[in-house]
């Protein structure tokens, strides 16, 4: 599991058993500026987007998006 967020174009993937656990990895770190949903069902995306402990959540997104610009 990751313990600090990589400021640079990295991707980390992991396997999980459930979107329960999907969440609790992606909250495990202490900084998430931001995170990726990518599904069909949008109830779904916004659902877990919610429980994501992230500045930015994009929907079907990658994190190529800034908001600095």
């Amino acid at each position: 599991m990751s313990s600090l967020e990589i400021f640079g174009p990295v991707a980390c993937v992991y396997g999980y058993d459930s979107v329960d656990e999907a969440v609790a990895l992606s909250n495990a770190v202490p900084y998430s500026f931001q995170a990726s949903v990518f599904t069909k069902e949008w109830e779904k995306a916004f659902n877990i987007g919610r429980q994501l402990n992230a500045s930015a959540v994009m929907v079907n997104e990658s994190s190529t998006f800034r908001v600095d610009w």
